[in-house]
């Protein structure tokens, strides 16, 4: 091979001998459009452009030339000539011949399609990468052949995205001959060179996020880079070029996040130094914005000092369109600060919320501000000592706007909607506040289908709920129910939409007035289909019970429908599963004698579903709430009134266990008051068991004793004791023991105007004296 003016030409030619050259359009590649022209000696000018066809006629038929001209730079040669260019380099390694031959690689790699195409082709299949990482070590100490190998393989590599034969081929060779290696080794040996460091950055930038992540070479680049940034000029374009390459590095992976964030402290200082310099303009600053954005995503507990430069930048920056990407940024890295606990009072007391606040009303056009500020104050009202703050510093009314401002974010909306959230739970003010902007809240869950976002509309519909002014609010506008149903049926399996929108239907079923709308809307089913979903579930189990007991208590036409839906069959199968679960249990023991005592066909349900047994279980398993015991025993009451089931009743030890729980519990005048009736029911259906329940004597006594003016407890006990005492004479003489004639007589003196108290009182002291 012959090293001739055939092979190629980089000769310097006179500007009016020079063949028109196509130039790039600065929309393609603005750093191609820059070296290009630089090498060419020709301004930018698209008018100059020419159609690809002439293009290649003129280079095909131009002729080398030998006059020289020391301001340009052209060349005349062809895709034939690639391998031969290559060869030279290989066979004359001089300094000057490598630097011209790379700069002509560099031209025909950067020539519009499809010449371009087919030059960077040619140098990969002819082993150009290989070529061009062996020059870099070879004249690692020539910076001239070094700017030349850089742009050549970036020319090469990262030219055009969209050429995916070519690139893939590219990084493959990259990788294979460790360029980034080599590249990285010619910035350390030429740190005061700025083109070659701004055309190094620029190639790793590009280079980056399509290579492998874990080549040891990238985290050596994050820490160079950091350094090089921190000893350059802010205001040149390598100072530019070197973050955009550490961000993108970045970008790449965790471990460099974590590598650039665990530098020195004096580094990170100085980089943000530049944030509040006049010396650096926006983009610089707004770069250095994202840098952080992008680093404290995975390391802001390392990095809450450098808040205080970021607000500072904010003050004084100007508040305009101009500036809306870095305040994108410089919200965006506050807010993931603000991840860490531990950073939100340092954030707070650099005054953060003054200019999140400020940012939310100058940039209510942008919502990608809106959405970063907004979640920032999110964020931070997730410490319950920094609400107050955020309050006082306009937070509710500046997150109410920014939902207006743009209602077709969901970040917005959903941000927001949570930074509410944890802000009602500070004052009754907020609360209001929120409940007044509901329909905000409404139209988000409309318009919306972000999981996260209808997440958070059912939590605050469960919260506001909770306050019994915003919930006659909420219940005055039919759409509530709207939201509330729509909820249940578009997120039949996500549990925590259905345990949050159980507890705000069972905070409104609370609320009398308003059951024949729920019955009406369908929640009956909606309720059965969540515990049918989640049978394990405690809250939803719980909430659902509270719900059905709610509206069975209060309407009988809802007892019938909880009968139609399958209520009581999961009802039971609630306090089946659940049996240890004493809020569950709580629950549903209130449901079932809700739906059950008013209605003969439902006890009958619930005795075929086993209700029996699950009821005489829990009061085995929680002998010492006394809530769960009276609701057990109100029901095994209800159930007792049928002959029919009192043989089940007593063959599940169903007597002697009501009777030690009365012994256990003689101060619970609810318990002592139906326990006694659930007596006089079997002694009734079978006076033998009366002996069965002396052992109970002792407590109604008692329970008389000390509530001689309640009417209720002493009318149905004196009609149990009657019982007792006539058929058992067991019962009679333990009533004697327990001093029963005096408290008989003493009840008759504390009620002698209340004929009903006369009555049975008189009637039981007839038993005792005869």
């Amino acid at each position: 091979v012959q090293a001739s003016n055939v092979a190629f030409n980089i000769t310097s030619v006179s500007s009016q001998d020079r063949p028109t050259i196509p130039l790039l359009n600065s929309d393609v590649n603005g750093d191609a459009v820059v070296v290009r022209n630089r090498l060419l000696g020709q301004e930018l000018d698209k008018e100059q452009s020419t159609p690809i066809k002439e293009r290649q006629k003129r280079v095909e038929d131009s002729q080398p030339n030998t006059e020289s001209d020391n301001n340009s730079v052209s060349y005349a040669a062809s895709i034939n000539d690639i391998s031969i260019i290559l060869e030279c380099v290989k066979v004359h390694p001089s300094a000057k011949c490598t630097e011209r031959a790379f700069q002509t690689l560099f031209l025909l790699s950067t020539d519009p399609d499809p010449v371009g195409t087919f030059a960077r082709k040619e140098i990969l299949e002819n082993e150009g990468i290989e070529a061009m990482v062996l020059t870099i070590w070879k004249h690692m100490e020539n910076g001239k052949v070094i700017l030349a190998v850089l742009h050549a393989l970036w020319a090469v590599s990262v030219f055009d995205i969209h050429d995916n034969d070519n690139l893939t081929m590219a990084l493959a060779k990259v990788e294979q001959s460790r360029a980034l290696e080599a590249v990285l080794f010619s910035l350390q040996t030429h740190p005061v060179n700025l083109r070659i460091l701004e055309s190094g950055c620029d190639l790793i930038q590009r280079l980056s996020p399509m290579l492998p992540s874990r080549q040891p070479e990238v985290r050596s680049a994050v820490i160079l880079f950091a350094n090089s940034a921190r000893s350059l000029d802010a205001s040149t374009k390598a100072y530019h070029a070197c973050l955009g390459a550490l961000l993108s590095l970045c970008q790449l992976s965790d471990e460099n996040k974590h590598e650039f964030a665990n530098c020195r402290d004096e580094l990170h200082n100085d980089i943000c130094q530049v944030l509040i310099s006049d010396a650096s303009d926006l983009e610089t600053k707004e770069l250095i914005c994202e840098l952080y954005w992008c680093v404290s995503s995975v390391a802001g507990s390392t990095l809450g000092f450098i808040a205080k430069k970021i607000i500072d930048s904010m003050k004084y920056l100007p508040q305009n369109k101009q500036s809306s990407n870095y305040f994108e940024a410089a919200c965006g890295t506050l807010t993931n600060l603000a991840l860490d606990p531990e950073n939100h009072m340092v954030l707070v007391d650099a005054g953060a919320l003054t200019q999140i606040a400020n940012a939310i009303q100058s940039f209510d056009f942008s919502d990608a501000v809106l959405s970063a500020s907004c979640t920032a104050l999110a964020n931070l009202s997730t410490s319950s000592c920094i609400r107050s703050a955020i309050i006082s510093h306009g937070g509710v009314s500046a997150l109410v706007e920014s939902m207006k401002s743009a209602p077709t974010s969901a970040e917005v909306q959903g941000e927001a909607s949570r930074a509410l959230l944890n802000l009602c739970d500070v004052s009754m003010e907020v609360r209001k506040v929120t409940t007044d902007h509901l329909f905000l809240f409404f139209d988000a869950h409309y318009r919306h289908d972000d999981i996260i976002l209808q997440e958070i509309v059912s939590s605050m519909l469960s919260k506001l709920s909770k306050d019994g002014v915003c919930r006659k609010e909420m219940i005055s506008t039919s759409r509530t129910y709207d939201v509330l149903v729509r909820l249940f049926k578009l997120h039949p399996s996500n549990k925590k939409i259905q345990k949050t929108s159980l507890l705000t239907l069972r905070n409104v079923s609370t609320e009398s007035s308003i059951t024949p709308i729920l019955l009406n809307r369908g929640f009956l089913p909606l309720v059965v289909s969540a515990m049918s979903a989640f049978p394990n579930d405690v809250d939803i189990q719980e909430s659902s019970c509270i719900v059905l007991r709610n509206l069975g208590s209060l309407n009988s036409e809802a007892a019938v429908e909880i009968c139609s839906e399958e209520g009581i069959n999961f009802i039971v199968k609630a306090m089946q599963n659940l049996s240890d679960c004493t809020p569950t249990q709580r629950a549903s023991c209130g449901a079932l004698w809700a739906c059950i005592h008013d209605s003969d066909v439902n006890c009958r349900i619930a005795v075929s579903l086993g209700a029996i047994d699950a009821v005489i279980c829990l009061v085995l398993v929680h002998p010492s709430d006394v809530f769960i015991l009276e609701n057990a025993i109100m029901i095994l009451e209800s159930l007792s009134s049928f002959k029919e089931y009192v043989k089940q009743i007593v063959d599940a030890g169903g007597i002697s266990l009501v009777v030690e729980t009365m012994r256990s519990h003689p101060s619970s005048t609810k318990l002592i008051r139906h326990g006694s009736i659930f007596i006089a029911n079997l002694t009734q259906a079978y006076s033998s068991l009366s002996d069965e329940a002396v052992r109970c004597v002792t407590a109604i006594i008692r329970c008389i004793d000390e509530n001689p003016t309640l009417v209720e407890l002493i009318v149905d006990c004196s009609r149990t004791l009657h019982s007792l005492v006539s058929h058992s004479r067991k019962c009679k003489d333990r009533l004697l023991a327990a001093n029963g004639l005096g408290v008989v007589e003493k009840i008759i003196n504390q009620n002698a105007s209340i004929q009903q108290v006369n009555d049975c009182a008189h009637l039981l002291l007839d038993d005792i004296l005869q």
